[in-house]
């Protein structure tokens, strides 16, 4: 896979864009590895009209088994999987071939028409009046781990009325293979509509602290004039550069070529040029899980949790999720995991992990 094709550029022309305030009283959030699969599990199990899910990478035994079992007990059920064509659901056929019939492709088209570069987006609709927003793939390595990988997820539960119009809209835009409303919820992070103008202005609004914890990040200050000025390595530069910025965290996974098992996941040039640029900028690769979460905290008072990897194709071709939000519980607590995963990488810094990748 691909996380950045620095000669493909989205459109010419800069947006007008103002931040919004955030999600607040509707959001709720779960931590993994620690909340595993149960947040998922007992979400299946409430669902009394509707499951609509579209997932990346779907591999985890038991949430097929429990979803499995919950349409054929309740088979007037609406339980409808979009999944993405590079990454069959083999778990959900018991003969290893012959799929559901409410399992299909994800026929996700940008706002030009032309098809998404990966359906990445992971995100769970319940009856039509509860949304989860994830970081996470459905895999064994995002609810609670293995012996082989454990990661660093994240998920919102939220019950905003508009953004679940919106997510009901982008899913079946995706599963007809049409384009998206014109218009999004304000909160919501989508590729390809608002994501990399949304989080390039999330990044410019720090005036404290930036922490960061995502698997890619490759958008660096080059190419068309679009490019450059919604750059994400950019903007962490101008947030040191032009805001005089001393709290800037980034935690990335170990470096391929050396423990990750997706060799395209290369931060290597992001890291040499911030560091460069910026020494301000604290990075690590360290840490004790796979850091597959794409998670961004503002001032600690504003964060983002979506699908979304910092890199060009990932904010501008795929088909992505993501939310904003400024509940202050749930902020407060994404910021303790992240300070606390932080300490931890700093006191494992130049020893060895185990912790493999597991999904994008």
């Amino acid at each position: 896979m691909s996380f950045g094709n620095f000669h493909q550029q989205p459109s010419t022309s800069t947006p007008s864009f103002v931040l919004p305030s955030g999600a607040d009283a509707t959001v709720t959030l779960f931590v993994e590895p620690e909340s595993k699969a149960d947040v998922i599990l007992n979400a299946i199990d409430a669902a009394q009209h509707s499951i609509w899910i579209e997932m990346y990478q779907f591999t985890d035994g038991t949430i097929a088994n429990k979803l499995l079992a919950k349409k054929a007990a309740n088979p007037q059920l609406d339980v409808q999987l979009l999944y993405d064509q590079k990454s069959l659901p083999a778990v959900l056929s018991s003969n290893g071939q012959q799929l559901p019939s409410w399992a299909q492709p994800n026929k996700a088209v940008k706002t030009d028409g032309t098809p998404a570069g990966f359906c990445h987006a992971k995100f769970i609709i319940i009856d039509g009046s509860i949304a989860y927003i994830m970081t996470a793939n459905f895999t064994e390595a995002a609810f609670g781990g293995t012996s082989q990988a454990t990661n660093r997820e994240y998920i919102i539960c939220d019950t905003d009325p508009q953004d679940i119009h919106m997510l009901q809209a982008i899913f079946q835009a995706d599963k007809q293979g049409t384009a998206l409303p014109p218009q999004t919820a304000p909160n919501l992070v989508v590729t390809d509509m608002n994501a990399h103008v949304m989080l390039h202005a999330l990044l410019n609004s720090a005036q404290q602290s930036i922490y960061i914890q995502v698997e890619a990040l490759a958008d660096p200050k080059a190419g068309g004039r679009w490019a450059q000025s919604q750059s994400i390595e950019g903007a962490l530069l101008d947030a040191v550069q032009s805001r005089n910025l001393q709290d800037i965290k980034i935690m990335l996974p170990p470096l391929s070529g050396t423990i990750t098992t997706m060799p395209t996941v290369d931060n290597h040039a992001a890291i040499s040029d911030l560091q460069a640029a910026a020494p301000a900028i604290t990075i690590t690769t360290q840490g004790q899980y796979y850091m597959h979460a794409k998670l961004i905290i503002i001032d600690q008072r504003l964060a983002f949790i979506g699908s979304q990897n910092l890199t060009r194709e990932s904010l501008n071709y795929n088909r992505e999720v993501g939310i904003i939000i400024q509940n202050a519980d749930c902020v407060k607590t994404l910021s303790a995991t992240f300070l606390a995963d932080w300490a931890g990488a700093q006191a494992s810094q130049g020893s060895s992990t185990s912790n493999k990748q597991a999904g994008a």
